[in-house]
Order: structure tokens, then C-alpha cells, then sequence
């Protein structure tokens, strides 16, 4: 290649509009393309296509890789390539600007002129959608075999430059061997570095991480784009080396990898210590230091998915291998995809399943996803496997997530639109096991299959929705059509129908908790649900606390206490717990003072977390027979509870016609452990084939 032609605009031929700027690739001999990056004297970025193959093992190609966002389309910077003028998308052309003095920064012992990266923008030819399927599928080796990748995580140099250097200086500073032990606990080991230790953004609440700039640069780093992206895993878990980059700096990946273990030694060290704030921490940093407030956990994922490759090797041979290839897939919508077939094909290289990229016009959306869930039900072992269901597909599908997304069937994972925080389903429902005996060993051999754009499936019909009330989902809104459904309810039953008060219900519902609590610190939950149930924007506090006790069935002439303890845990004996001279109203007053004082903290705690809960629902249901649950999004008044074999949670469908739709992932209190093997025997419901579409 004669790199002495290219440089900069004076590089345009006269006849290179007429030629191609792409020349076919042999496929037979696992052709590609490498970009080499010619030094301009203007700094402007002029660059060259050129071919090379894997098939020869004497011969095998240096290169690097890039990982990158893609970025906004219609924000593009024009380069020359192949001697043409070519806009690209800013981020990429930035990229380009910097990561050859990268590389030559890090290996001065190579010759600049033989730099040759992998760019999939630029050495794919994005027009020819049969290279583009072809390129794809083999772009897990493009990472593998290349000698390098270079992470691009963004032009925002001054956030990600302190960033990396404030890495690499906790790295030298917690394995510096002249840390004792005791600095390791006591967080001495914090002084060597005062930039870590006091504010230095004075503009900030204390409570703020930003109040610090180091720490702030921290949480920022793992918020920027580059996270999100669901090609990460592919291009970071299968490279054998790594370096992140930004326009002035480099760090080696491993420096995340131990910083990242260190800082959760030392969260774990502050919480089995019961430490205290150092005097010589200011708030932020303390926080910074003690609590996941920097979200480590994008690492963590890293480490997570390269060890499952580890486990997977080169073919799914095992059952266990291949739950865990089709868990792996269903990962697509934790991240963003430019292209809406990309949730699933961003995946399958690290995964081994048979399916192959096609984007073609031809192969729909829908199809893609239809296709993915079908090769996910062939595969699935025929002997069940604890950690994943048959239907797993179901928790990311739903109706109530169609509307302003790609239209997909009910059934399929909506990974477009989960990637962008839209849940039809009820999450946090992994430890329970609603299909549990429900179905006997003739039952359970039947698989589920897909029959063109229909799901059929067994299950069991056990309730039938009858009212539905809309979740209070934010802190002082107007919550009072949820209450008159709680008061409603309390009036209407005085036992649930699996014998405990409704009361207790109605809160282990709102908490998603399945099994009655026995710990005194529930009490604390209690009076933050109360509390929850009390926010009113009509009425101060405690009027409305009042009333809402009132109309829950306390009067005022009887003990609180006792009243509260039967009315939510008759079950369970308090009297060793407290103290013999606790006055009777000691809950009511610690309740009515829970909005101002010392108990502040800890209420306010398990109410945001409980509200956290309740913007996935839709709102809590009531069916014909009294059983109590939260609807997912899209559930109305007439739709259906089954229990589906091979699906651990209840589900809401709806018939439409010869056929259902599938609502979405319900919880329902007294079914989440088959209990609806009690229904069957009893002939109250019946075991049926469900068609989804």
C-alpha cells in the first residue's frame, strides 16, 4: 500500500467517484477488511482499505479493533477513504484521530507505518447486507484474534481522563505493599491520596459524589453510552487485550478489573465492621468509599460473561452449557441496539447457538424474533433446569410494552423496548416456582413450540381478573384510587382466602413478599407502607394518617399497637422484642412521627424501595375468587390468571377470538408455589393448550 499518496484532501483521484469503494470479499478464504490510518499534516484523517485473511497460518494478520458507540447518525464528520471523501459519525471519526498514538504510545517498539485496525463501519461494507450477515457472524473472532482492542469510550476527555487516572491511582495505592491491615480497615490507606478525601465542588449537596471530583468522574465514567451498548460484551469479553482510551489517555483493563474487586473488599469491610464515617472522609467521598453509589457493576458483568465463556468452550455439549448459552442470549435487552434484530444477533457470537445474522428487508423484524425464541425452545434441555425456565422469554414480553415500540407478538422478549426501561412483566420473581407439581411427568414432557408467528403452550386457567387499581408510582401524587381498592378490600374480606387478614395481604403483595415475615424489623416496613398509604396532597400530616387508620378499621379508643400487631402479624408472638414498659401506642407514635425525626432514615429507606417496586406494576388486581396480585402493564378487568408449565410465575393472558395474547408476568399472592395443584385436583380449573399470538 503506498501510504506516501494518501494525505489528506489532495488524496481524492480524479476517477475515484467511478470506482467502487468497496471490492468483494472471498468468502471461501475468510476474507476482511483492515483500515491503515495515514498521518496528514493538517490533522485532518485520510485512510486506506486493505484485505486480509485468516487461511493462512503463516501469514497471519496484526491488527487492532476498535469498540466504540456508533452514535448519533446525523451528527458526521467527513474523512477521506480510498481517497474519497466519506462522512462518518463523529464519534468514530474522533476515534480515529487518536488511536493510532495510542497504540504507538504503548508498543514504541513497532513500526507506526504497520498500524491496521478493524473498524466494522468502515471494513464492512454496510450496503451489501449478505457481507454485512457474513461479517457479523464472524465478528466475535475479529476481537479474538486481533492483538489488541482499543476501547473509544467518548471524546468527553476531561470527565474520563480523571477517571482513569483517579483508577490507576487506587490501584497503586491499595496494592501497595506498606498497606497494613489495619489500613486496609480503618480506610487509612485513603490519606495517601487528599484528592480522594475532601470536597473540592463546593456547589453540590454533601450527599452528592460530584461534590468530589475523582469519585464524580467515577460514577460519570459508567454512565457514558458506551456501557449500554449491546456489542460491549462481544468486543470487551472476547479481546485478549484490552485498553480503554479517550482522546489523552489509555488504561489497561485489568486496572479496572482489580480496583473494581478492592472497592468491594472495602464496601464489605465497612459493612462487617459497622464502621462509621472517618473523621478524615468528608461525606461525599464516605459515601463514594461505603456504599455502591459508582456503579462497578458494568465490570463486573465483563468478568461475569468472560468466565460463562469460559464454561461454554467451543460447542454446547451439556445441558448445563446450554441453559447457559440461551441465558446469555437473553441478555439483549439489558443494552441498546441501533438496529432492532442487532438485541439478538449482538449476542450469538458469544453464545455458540445456531443462528445466523440476516439483514436483509426480506427477514422482518418479527421474524428474527419469532426465530430466536423457536431455535431457543428446540435447544432447551429436555430435563428442566433450576435456573432457567422453558418460557424464560416471557418475563421481557408483553402488551403493555408495545405501544411506541417495534410491534412484535405479544410472546416474543420486547428486548427494542425493555432496553429503553419499558417492563410489561412483574420482575423479582426468580425464587418463586408457580408451575411447582402443578403438571404431572406427561404433561411436563411436552414442549412448548412456535408455529410460525404463534406460541402454543400448557397451561392451567386457575381466575379470572375481576377489578384492577392503578399503582401509585410517584411519591405525592394522588393515590386515591389505590386506597379505596385497599379499603374496599379490608371491608370486604376479613380473612384472604388463604386465611390470613387482609391487611397482611395487601402489604406482602405491595412488597412482593410471598412468605409472612417473622422479624421485628418488618414493623419498620409496616409503618412505611402506612406511611405510603397515607401521603395525601389534599390533607397535612397526620390528619391524613388518621383517616387512614380509621378507614382501615383502628378506633381511636383501642390500643394501636395491639390493633396494628393482629391486624398484620397475628401469626407471630412480638412480646420477647420489646421492651415490658413499651407504652401501647408506641408504633402509632413512632408512625406519626416518621416523617420527621430519627426514624426518618430507616422508613424513608424501605418506602423508597417499596414505591421502587410498584412502577412496574400497572396496579393490583382482585380476581372472582378474592386472590390478590399486581397486574402487569396493559391487564384489564376480564383477562385470565394461568399458571404456565415451564414458567415459574403466574401469567395474565387475554382471548382474542380462536386465540390469546399475552398481557404479561403477574404476581398473584397464595399461587406463586403451586398452590394451583390444589385447583386442578379439585376440578376448579382445568389444564388446556393456549395459543399466543
Amino acid at each position: 500500500m503506498d501510504s506516501s499518496a494518501s494525505h489528506g484532501q489532495s488524496a481524492v483521484s480524479l476517477g475515484a467517484e467511478t470506482e467502487p469503494l468497496y471490492m468483494p470479499l472471498d468468502e471461501k478464504i475468510l476474507e476482511f477488511r483492515l483500515l491503515e490510518i495515514i498521518d496528514t499534516p493538517d490533522g485532518s484523517i485520510s485512510c486506506q482499505l486493505s484485505k486480509a485473511s485468516f487461511t493462512n497460518p503463516a501469514a497471519k494478520p496484526e491488527y487492532a479493533a476498535l469498540s466504540y458507540v456508533w452514535g448519533d447518525p446525523s451528527n458526521t464528520e467527513d474523512i477521506i477513504l480510498n481517497g474519497r471523501k466519506v462522512p462518518v459519525i463523529k464519534n468514530l471519526a474522533t476515534a480515529l484521530r487518536y488511536v493510532k498514538k495510542h497504540w504507538m504510545l504503548e508498543f514504541p517498539n513497532k513500526n507506526p507505518s504497520s498500524f491496521r485496525i478493524w473498524v466494522d463501519a468502515l471494513c464492512i461494507n454496510q450496503q451489501d447486507l449478505d457481507e454485512r450477515a457474513q461479517q457479523v457472524a464472524r465478528m466475535q473472532y475479529m476481537y479474538t484474534l486481533a492483538d489488541i482492542v482499543l476501547a473509544w469510550l467518548g471524546d468527553e476527555d476531561e470527565l474520563i481522563s480523571l477517571a482513569f487516572e483517579t483508577i490507576e491511582r487506587l490501584g497503586e495505592i491499595l496494592i501497595d505493599p506498606s498497606n497494613t491491615e489495619e489500613d486496609l480497615v480503618t480506610l487509612a490507606w485513603l490519606k495517601k491520596e487528599p484528592s480522594l478525601c475532601q470536597d473540592n465542588n463546593l456547589d453540590i449537596p454533601p450527599t452528592e459524589p460530584a461534590r468530589n471530583r475523582r469519585w464524580y468522574s467515577l460514577q460519570q465514567l459508567f454512565y457514558l453510552p458506551y456501557w449500554s451498548r449491546v456489542w460491549i460484551f462481544q468486543e470487551v469479553v472476547m479481546a485478549r487485550q484490552l485498553i480503554y482510551v479517550c482522546p489523552s489517555r489509555r488504561l489497561w483493563s485489568w486496572f479496572f478489573k482489580e480496583v473494581d474487586k478492592l472497592m468491594e473488599k472495602m464496601r464489605r469491610v465497612v459493612e462487617h465492621n459497622s464502621m462509621i464515617q472517618p473523621d478524615f472522609l468528608s461525606l461525599s467521598c464516605w459515601l463514594a468509599v461505603s456504599t455502591p453509589i459508582i456503579n462497578w457493576g458494568k465490570i463486573d458483568e465483563i468478568e461475569q460473561i468472560k468466565n460463562q465463556i469460559d464454561i461454554l468452550g467451543t460447542k454446547l455439549d451439556t445441558p448445563a452449557k446450554t441453559a447457559l448459552a440461551i441465558q446469555l442470549s437473553s441478555r439483549g435487552g439489558d443494552f441498546n441496539a441501533t438496529d432492532p434484530k442487532d438485541h439478538i444477533y449482538g449476542l450469538m457470537g458469544l453464545t455458540h447457538m445456531e443462528i445466523i445474522p440476516d439483514y436483509r428487508k426480506e427477514k422482518s423484524v418479527i421474524d428474527v424474533y419469532c426465530d430466536y425464541v423457536a431455535h431457543c425452545l428446540e435447544i432447551y434441555p429436555n430435563e428442566a433446569i433450576l435456573e432457567l425456565d422453558e418460557l424464560f422469554f416471557l418475563a421481557s414480553a408483553g402488551v403493555g410494552i408495545s405501544v411506541g415500540s417495534v410491534e412484535l407478538p405479544s410472546w416474543v422478549p420486547n428486548y427494542p423496548a425493555e432496553a429503553k426501561g419499558n417492563y410489561s412483566s412483574i420482575p423479582g420473581l426468580d425464587d418463586c416456582f408457580a408451575d411447582a407439581g402443578v403438571f404431572d411427568s406427561n404433561v411436563r414432557g411436552q414442549k412448548a413450540f412456535v408455529d410460525g408467528r404463534s406460541l402454543y403452550l400448557i397451561g392451567l386457567e386457575v381466575q379470572r381478573v375481576a377489578l384492577i387499581s392503578n399503582c401509585l408510582t410517584k411519591g405525592q401524587s394522588d393515590n386515591q384510587e389505590m386506597l379505596n381498592f385497599f379499603i374496599g378490600f379490608t371491608s370486604s374480606h376479613k380473612t384472604y382466602i388463604t386465611g390470613i387478614p387482609p391487611l397482611q395481604a395487601l402489604f406482602r403483595v405491595f412488597k412482593r413478599n410471598t412468605k409472612a415475615g417473622r422479624q421485628y424489623a418488618t414493623l419498620t416496613e409496616v409503618i412505611g407502607f402506612l406511611q405510603y398509604l397515607a401521603l395525601s396532597p389534599k390533607k397535612p400530616w397526620p390528619d391524613s394518617l388518621l383517616d387512614l387508620l380509621t378507614q382501615l378499621g383502628w378506633k381511636s379508643d383501642k390500643c394501636f399497637d395491639d390493633w396494628l400487631l393482629g391486624s398484620f402479624f397475628p401469626e407471630v408472638d412480638f412480646s420477647a422484642g420489646r421492651p415490658r414498659d413499651t407504652p401501647g401506642n408506641a408504633l402509632l407514635h413512632a408512625l406519626a412521627n416518621a416523617r420527621d425525626g430519627a426514624y426518618l432514615g430507616v422508613v424513608e429507606q424501605n418506602l423508597v424501595t417499596m414505591v421502587r417496586l410498584q412502577t412496574s406494576a400497572a396496579g393490583y388486581f382482585e380476581t372472582e375468587d378474592g386472590y390478590l396480585g399486581l397486574a402487569p402493564h396493559g391487564t384489564l378487568p376480564g383477562d385470565i390468571v394461568v399458571i404456565l408449565k415451564g414458567y415459574r410465575a403466574p401469567v395474565i393472558l387475554r382471548r382474542r377470538g380462536d386465540h390469546h395474547v399475552f398481557v404479561g408476568t403477574c404476581f398473584v399472592l397464595g399461587l406463586m408455589y403451586g398452590e394451583a395443584r390444589k385447583l386442578a385436583e379439585e376440578g376448579r380449573a382445568k389444564i388446556d393448550i393456549f395459543e399466543l399470538r
